[in-house]
């Protein structure tokens, strides 16, 4: 693994032309660097017409030799160059010299869809959005499907598998004749707080949403203030929230549907878990609040014409709501569930993002790569790519050696704590549940790091002799699968359901 070297300007060219209009096309660069190239490249060359068969009622394939790249346009005057991409061979082929159909399959699929950008960004410690963003067009059709058929959705996933980058991205890039407001939840901790983020931190937050408040609010143009007078505007609004939330919601809802036209309007409600978790711990872990502000959103899911909602919680949201004596009142919401990349998804996104950062990969590569990952979880994938990235970038060279040093000392080294704080945070609030739950959490989590699998018996009495009660067992072993991976096999035996989250916390916290 290292560096692509795009300093070489003698090479092949392979243009893909469309056959209604030359205009549109895209080419990719092999340089070749000697005679013994030559046989490579009639490999990748027929590699690219076979891919390419699937499109040829679309598009042709012509190759040109090049002894001067910077000239590309003397052979193809209508070349695009913002459409052409560098490559160096090693990058399809594999290491007995055969064309990757996968990773060929892949690079022109995305090229003939004119994403932008063709190649997925690493980011680290934040939402994956625009660029960074990558997949998952399956799962969003999914929805789609179903919202276009009227349905409410339920989003269920474990943390950092992706839904907020999901989310944000489907809101982002909504079909016509849909309007979409994400409201981020987390931080809400009473009914009244769940009207207040609908509106500040949803459609306050949307420019194109203003037509859609309540007369006395749109003439205001809120986006048109200086920061002054919007918090002015937004404290005078809290205080009719407070008066009566529900109140201001019908008249909020009501709004948005006789101003829709021929809209429909979707409210994507990001970590419904949280804002229900924090509403019981806020009201001492009486459930009350919580079911009447469940049956009164399901209230107005039943009466709303032209708005859908999509709410996005845990995986063990159900489970939970029932052991915390909540009603649910979900009942009416279509669930979809997240799952990881599978194996080709998670071996060609690699694939594509260290080429986006000029990275000559082998297929050995990068399924070491994954092999040392376990489960292609995406926030610690690309924690991972991100510190391959910064040594190739320094100029190194990396054997198969080097990149299992570059796990086990920059992912899971000294200095990798930073990565993993959230997941302490995750246990602080643990301590909700009783001051000795944290520690019990601990206990179980030592015992699954230590061996393959513990029976659900075991880790019973380790809870028990760690709080001194079996109280809330069951509900903290709910939040830990989806806050640690844990998973549970049909004989009742559980275990880390990330190799990689196992592995850093045997280093760190045994």
């Amino acid at each position: 693994m290292r560096l692509r070297d795009e300093n070489q300007k003698t090479g092949h060219l392979l243009s893909f032309i469309s056959k209604d209009n030359r205009d549109d096309n895209f080419s990719f660069f092999f340089p070749v660097k000697g005679l013994g190239q030559f046989d490579t490249l009639l490999e990748i060359t027929t590699g690219f017409e076979r891919v390419l068969q699937k499109y040829w009622q679309n598009y042709e394939c012509i190759g040109y030799s090049m002894a001067d790249f910077s000239l590309m346009e003397s052979p193809f005057p209508e070349i695009d160059r913002r459409r052409v991409s560098i490559f160096e061979q090693d990058e399809f082929l594999s290491e007995d010299c055969k064309f990757m159909d996968d990773f060929g399959e892949i690079i022109i699929e995305r090229h003939m869809q004119k994403y932008k950008p063709i190649f997925p960004e690493i980011i680290t410690g934040a939402m994956a959005t625009g660029s960074t963003f990558y997949d998952r067009r399956d799962k969003i059709k999914e929805i789609w499907k179903d919202l276009e058929k009227g349905n409410n959705i339920l989003l269920r996933a474990p943390r950092r598998y992706g839904k907020s980058s999901m989310l944000h991205h489907i809101s982002r890039n909504p079909p016509e004749k849909w309007r979409v407001c994400f409201v981020d939840l987390e931080g809400g901790k009473s009914p009244e707080d769940f009207v207040e983020y609908l509106l500040v931190k949803g459609i306050f937050m949307e420019k194109d949403c203003n037509l859609y408040l309540p007369n006395r609010l749109s003439v205001l143009d809120i986006h048109g203030k200086t920061e002054i007078e919007k918090t002015d505007i937004i404290r005078q609004e809290r205080k009719k929230i407070r008066q009566d939330c529900q109140s201001y919601a019908k008249e909020l809802f009501s709004s948005i549907e006789d101003n829709s036209g021929g809209d429909r309007f979707l409210f994507i409600l990001d970590e419904f878990t949280f804002l229900i978790e924090d509403m019981l711990e806020a009201n001492e872990n009486n459930p009350d609040t919580v079911n009447v502000l469940l049956e009164w959103f399901r209230g107005i899911r039943d009466k709303t014409g032209r708005i859908q909602f999509v709410l996005s919680g845990s995986e063990h949201l159900p489970t939970f709501l029932k052991r915390s004596k909540i009603n649910g009142s979900l009942e009416d919401l279509n669930e979809v569930h997240l799952d990881l990349f599978d194996e080709k998804t998670s071996r060609e996104f690699v694939f594509l993002v260290l080429s986006g950062q000029k990275i000559v990969a082998l297929r050995s590569e990068i399924d070491h790569i994954l092999r040392l990952m376990g489960s292609p979880i995406p926030y610690f994938l690309q924690l991972f790519l991100d510190a391959i990235y910064r040594k190739c970038k320094e100029g190194r060279r990396l054997s198969l050696h080097e990149i299992e040093n570059v796990y086990y000392g920059e992912l899971l080294g000294s200095g990798s704590k930073r990565y993993f704080e959230s997941i302490r945070k995750q246990l602080e609030r643990y301590n909700r549940y009783g001051p000795r739950s944290r520690a019990g959490a601990e206990g179980i989590l030592n015992q699954l790091a230590m061996k393959d699998f513990v029976t659900l018996d075991t880790l019973k009495v380790i809870w028990g002799e760690i709080t001194g009660h079996e109280e809330h067992f069951e509900t903290i072993l709910g939040l830990m699968q989806d806050d640690f991976y844990i998973r549970e096999d049909k004989h009742q035996a559980l275990f880390f359901g990330s190799k990689l989250l196992r592995e850093w916390w045997k280093r760190h916290c045994l």
